[in-house]
């Protein structure tokens, strides 16, 4: 992923990766109950610093693994959940050698993904490591997101003391800089971007059916989590029968 260096995931954790694993964690497995067998493995994609993990182990699910592209970001969930496994790798490129009962990608992670063929590859890979019954749960960015919000615009990360400037690229792009204030006179010194590109409906559901994978349910809103501005689509599949 360009820009994924150790200053910008140093940003998620330290920012909103945490809290946002808190906020859906609960409601995520509450609805999942309604549509899933019992739950006794999961993967979770573009992990991070392992929170998410870590709140299925915590809820009683012990085997519990994830994945990232940042060695920085396993370097910090091995601290995190030390209970958990943690490997290195990209999310469209895996093979574990098992199957899982949860799969899991959130935090827009799917955005980042900048190729639509190596999005597609994702789906082919989930499809791989799912049990017979198994599920996976994804959120990407809705297209929409462009229209919900000002930009070019800039704000002031304070846990971070850094500013934040996101604008459109394109028509089909998010571009996020981060930038450290510098003295008076002096030009603020840019320190990480990233790229989040936004697929359509339509793209998303095609890499679905290619993986043979079938919408099991998908929402704009996810009961008991707060979903700022309708900013994330949600989707929950499966294997086809």
């Amino acid at each position: 992923m360009p820009g994924y260096n150790s200053f910008v995931s140093s940003l998620y954790c330290e920012g909103d990766w945490v809290q946002y694993s808190l906020e859906i964690g609960k409601p995520l497995l509450t609805h999942l109950s309604a549509y899933s067998n019992k739950i006794e493995s999961v993967l979770d994609l573009a992990c991070g610093d392992g929170s998410l993990c870590r709140f299925f182990y915590e809820s009683g699910i012990i085997d519990c693994e994830g994945i990232d592209l940042s060695s920085h970001m396993i370097m910090r969930a091995k601290k995190t959940c030390d209970n958990c496994k943690f490997s290195i790798g990209s999310i469209s490129s895996f093979s574990l050698g098992r199957k899982y009962d949860l799969i899991t990608c959130v935090f827009n992670s799917l955005n980042h993904i900048l190729i639509a063929e190596e999005l597609a590859d994702v789906f082919c890979c989930v499809s791989s490591h799912l049990s017979p019954k198994g599920t996976l749960f994804f959120d990407v960015l809705s297209p929409s997101i462009a229209d919900n919000f000002v930009m070019p615009r800039t704000k002031f990360i304070k846990e971070c003391n850094c500013f934040e400037r996101v604008y459109m690229k394109n028509h089909d792009e998010i571009v996020t800089e981060f930038y450290v204030p510098r003295a008076p006179g002096s030009n603020n010194l840019k320190k990480g971007s990233v790229i989040q590109r936004l697929y359509s409906y339509d793209a998303i559901l095609s890499f679905i059916q290619k993986a043979e994978l079938n919408i099991i349910w998908e929402s704009n809103t996810l009961p008991g989590f707060y979903n700022h501005f309708q900013k994330r689509h949600f989707f929950l599949v499966g294997l086809k029968e």
